[in-house]
């Protein structure tokens, strides 16, 4: 997330020279795909389970990422037009991965450590943020340096759907370990 946030603030205002006001409207229906699909997860979750959500979710991330490097390779200046449909993708993604994450981290723990599994997830959040940003940034600004940032962000793109796959085998795991528990 923090990496898709700063690779897209740069290719829209420095490669597009969009000032911020238009970048942060840009991702409007991200941001309402993301909080609508959060108020309906706890729904959703009872229906397929923590770990059957967040396998839903990195189908979604996988689409939207397509369709997010796909608009940052082809629309050229409607860059900002076409990058809508696929970021409704990522906001519903996003909502559906992360929320049933913690969810189910944290319920698989005694109730005394609880709040302790709690804050060590919020940390590795940040960690994991602070280390995708720097590696995926890195990739961005080496692309965007031999050929531009829409090219840039398309690449950038691309190589999170790897890191969207990896966090849905992790989703898998999960699923067949609840599912273990439960036969158990």
């Amino acid at each position: 997330f923090g990496t898709f946030m700063y690779n897209f603030a740069q290719t829209s205002q420095t490669g597009h020279h969009d000032p911020a006001y238009i970048s942060g409207l840009t991702l409007g229906l991200f941001a309402a795909a993301f909080l609508l699909t959060s108020l309906a997860v706890p729904r959703v979750v009872r229906r397929l389970t923590g770990p059957g959500t967040m396998l839903l979710g990195t189908l979604l991330q996988v689409i939207g990422l397509l369709g997010v490097a796909w608009a940052a390779a082809a629309a050229g200046e409607a860059f900002n037009l076409w990058i809508q449909l696929p970021s409704i993708f990522l906001g519903v993604g996003q909502a559906l991965q992360f929320g049933p994450l913690v969810g189910t981290v944290v319920s698989a723990v005694p109730d005394r450590v609880a709040g302790l599994s709690g804050g060590l997830i919020a940390t590795m959040q940040q960690a994991g943020i602070a280390v995708g940003v720097a590696l995926l940034g890195a990739l961005f600004h080496a692309v965007a340096a031999g050929f531009g940032f829409d090219t840039a962000f398309a690449v950038a793109s691309l190589a999170q759907i790897g890191m969207s796959v990896i966090f849905g085998i992790g989703a898998l795991v999960l699923l067949r370990e609840a599912r273990r528990t439960i036969t158990a």
